[in-house]
């Protein structure tokens, strides 16, 4: 694999006190790796060397093929190397928000000449907007409900495209489906948060009341969930069919006759009425306690 951040035979000495000697690390494109020791290993004192708090006292450090020692930081922070602190280092007379904001790169007053030569465009990038929000009274509930949802942004993509946009985005609710269930079940909520075809209706009528982007992710999810429970290996499910075949292709012949099979798959299906019945009845109730 290519080499991202390669650091070679690195030392560091403060006033006499080697606190790095003769290090050397590669970290590799695509990888994630750590740093472990007991205090007073010269981790911290690593990571300011690379990010240009700290001079080295011998060795050289490369980023991506090119020679980053002895650059200043900003240098290195605009070439792709970010790091945070152990302590928080906020300016205490600013609100969050301006701390927040002031984080942001090439923002408009970094500039001199757009300080003195062009003051509205920096103010413009600092004006703080008002914003009035009425929360939305839930009668049901007899609580008010209220948020905000970020504007939709389309990005017009080729059919190729599309369609790895949409496996990813499948396998990450997949991901966020199976993390969800796993919740639930450690909390022991897992039966009494199930919703059958009248709560998912309910949920895309109030998602579709925010904008046709959180109607259709909604929409997405229940299908993916739809999707998944169908392949669970449950008679009358196509899950179950599967099951069975792959049990005879182990096997090299039929697990059951063809009516024991049958009779099978019907008593499946039936007691998948009998739990989509149940459901459906919570539902009812949840909606009119």
């Amino acid at each position: 694999m290519e080499s991202l951040l390669i650091v070679e035979e690195v030392s560091k000495n403060f006033a006499g006190i080697q606190a790095v000697n003769g290090l050397s690390v590669t970290l590799e494109k695509g990888r994630i790796a750590g740093l472990i020791g007991p205090n007073g290993a010269g981790k911290t004192t690593l990571f300011n060397l690379i990010t240009g708090f700290h001079g080295v006292s011998s060795g050289r450090i490369y980023y991506q093929g090119t020679d980053i020692t002895g650059l200043p930081p900003y240098r290195i922070a605009r070439l792709g190397i970010a790091r945070s602190f152990q302590d928080v280092r906020l300016y205490t007379k600013m609100t969050v928000l301006e701390n927040a904001v002031l984080a942001q790169p090439k923002q408009a007053g970094e500039k001199l000449r757009n300080v003195y030569f062009r003051p509205g465009r920096v103010r413009r990038r600092d004006r703080e907007f008002t914003v009035t929000v009425t929360p939305r009274l839930d009668e049901t509930r007899g609580v008010g409900r209220i948020g905000f949802q970020p504007l939709p942004v389309l990005t017009r993509v080729n059919p190729l495209q599309a369609l790895g946009l949409g496996v990813r985005r499948t396998g990450e609710f997949i991901v966020l489906l199976f993390g969800a269930v796993r919740t639930l079940a450690r909390d022991g909520k897992f039966f009494e948060s199930l919703g059958g075809p009248v709560a998912a209706g309910n949920m895309l009528a109030q998602t579709a009341s925010t904008g046709v982007q959180a109607f259709l992710n909604v929409a997405a999810f229940l299908s993916v969930m739809i999707g998944i429970f169908n392949l669970l290996p449950i008679p009358a499910l196509d899950g179950g069919r599967l099951a069975f075949l792959l049990g005879e292709a182990v096997r090299r012949r039929p697990l059951l006759d063809a009516r024991k099979e049958g009779l099978v798959h019907t008593v499946g299906f039936a007691l998948l009425l009998l739990l989509l019945f149940g459901v459906t009845l919570r539902d009812f109730r949840r909606l009119f306690p």
